[in-house]
């Protein structure tokens, strides 16, 4: 037998160390691209003219504001203490007056909606009887009869006539048929 094999080869521990953290390590490449929208870079001066202008400006501007508005605007509302008592039974008022208004909005409601009852009534075996025959038969009765009807429309309407012939109209058909044309 003619057995080729390719000879083993020995690497030193070095180089097995080093392409072993070459594969392990994540490998990262990262393009070299133009940036899509050229940008403008703020200098420090800017940047503190911009917070100045938007945001110190507006403070002070609200804060003169609140000040001349104090010194012009008149009190337009005057605090008044109220009295517990009054206030106690103006909350009682307000309660009550809403369970009132409730209750009125029900009976209206049920006046204008809600039908009367009608007063219950005892039926007698005679009643009973008659209901059961008049849901119960009568259902059964008008089954039949539309399936009757059903049968002779569809049914007995297909089925080939019967017509008894008479002794003389049967000579006469014999005697037709009987001839040569």
């Amino acid at each position: 037998m003619n057995d080729k094999t390719t000879p083993t080869v020995k690497l030193p521990a070095a180089q097995i160390l080093a392409a072993s953290d070459r594969l392990s390590k994540p490998h990262e490449r990262k393009p070299d691209l133009p940036p899509l929208i050229p940008r403008n870079q703020l200098t420090t001066e800017t940047m503190n003219g911009m917070v100045n202008r938007l945001y110190t400006r507006a403070v002070e501007q609200k804060q003169q504001q609140r000040a001349n508005n104090a010194n012009t605007l008149p009190v337009l509302v005057k605090s008044v203490a109220i009295d517990p008592e009054a206030l106690q039974g103006t909350f009682i008022r307000l309660h009550d007056g809403a369970i009132q208004a409730k209750a009125q909005r029900t009976v209206d409601l049920k006046k204008k909606y809600q039908q009367p009852h009608a007063p219950e009534t005892q039926i007698n075996k005679e009643g009973v009887k008659n209901m059961a025959e008049r849901l119960c038969n009568k259902s059964i009765e008008k089954s039949k009869e539309k399936e009757a009807a059903l049968y002779e429309k569809y049914v007995a309407a297909t089925e080939p006539s019967r017509k008894t012939l008479t002794k003389d109209e049967e000579k006469a058909s014999a005697d037709r048929l009987s001839k040569k044309k």
